[in-house]
């Protein structure tokens, strides 16, 4: 009786590992080429492990205050970024990403005072400025899933439509399921030069409402055969909210990781 018990347990969980192999998400093949495609229209054969972005602030959104000024964005890799601005009314502010510690992290300074975001808004890029270092770029690294999503339109362009989420398979499907809504990211690459033209992603409010960003890259300039966006646009819930152009761009100058550190 004793061994018909295990046999039964024992058939028991591997249909369970049989049912939980299946139901993991994979990665598109197609979705990988055209990540592949854009990463090379972007960089071609350089290895690019940082970049710093020196740019106009042509216009800074808060709530009814528009500012403009002066802004110096960094990147590292995927997961580490760093803006600070210096505006004409606001003064200097900053938000700092970071991924370092093994889990997603943000801060926001203002006048030197510091406000720790909340983790579910930190699953989305980092450097959502400067899409070399995107989720769809990495993935299937880091736990990221993407898929193909297919040919469309945006603002009047045909683009390749790319969509990647978040994965952990330690967390249940309630978890799962949160942490895919959170992190959930979509990007449109120009269909003839494969060249990141937009993402979009959702913010979250401390009520847990969902709020839609739009990121455009408008413009492309090649400089030491990298290819950069050289005019972005940062839309919060339809709303212009930042607006800067490139006035030049520094890679590979070995920005410490320090850079990015957000108190514990």
């Amino acid at each position: 009786m004793k061994s018909i018990v295990r046999i039964v347990v024992a058939t028991l969980l591997l249909l369970g590992q049989l049912a939980f192999s299946q139901a993991r998400p994979k990665t598109s093949s197609t979705a990988l080429s055209y990540a592949a495609k854009a990463v090379a229209a972007m960089v071609g054969t350089n290895v690019i492990t940082d970049a710093t972005v020196v740019a106009t602030v042509n216009t800074w959104m808060a709530g009814s205050t528009s500012d403009s000024g002066t802004a110096t964005l960094k990147v590292e890799g995927y997961g580490e970024s760093r803006i600070d601005t210096a505006l004409a009314t606001s003064g200097s502010l900053s938000e700092i990403r970071d991924a370092s510690a093994g889990y997603p992290q943000g801060e926001f300074i203002n006048a030197g005072k510091g406000t720790i975001y909340s983790q579910q808004i930190c699953f989305t890029d980092a450097d959502w400025f400067y899409p070399l270092y995107s989720a769809m770029t990495v993935a299937p690294n880091n736990g990221v899933i993407l898929s193909y999503v297919g040919l469309e339109t945006l603002n009047g362009a045909s683009v390749q439509h790319l969509q990647s989420y978040n994965y952990n398979p330690s967390l249940d499907s309630a978890s799962q399921s949160n942490l895919q809504t959170e992190s959930t990211t979509d990007y449109y690459l120009d269909a003839t030069t494969f060249l990141p033209v937009a993402e979009h992603f959702n913010t979250f409010s401390s009520r847990n409402v969902a709020i839609p960003i739009q990121v455009l890259f408008l413009s492309y300039s090649t400089v030491n055969g990298v290819t950069s966006p050289q005019h972005v646009q940062k839309y919060v819930n339809g709303t212009l909210q930042f607006d800067f152009t490139v006035t030049s761009i520094t890679f590979n100058s070995g920005i410490p990781l320090s850079t990015f550190s957000i108190p514990q």
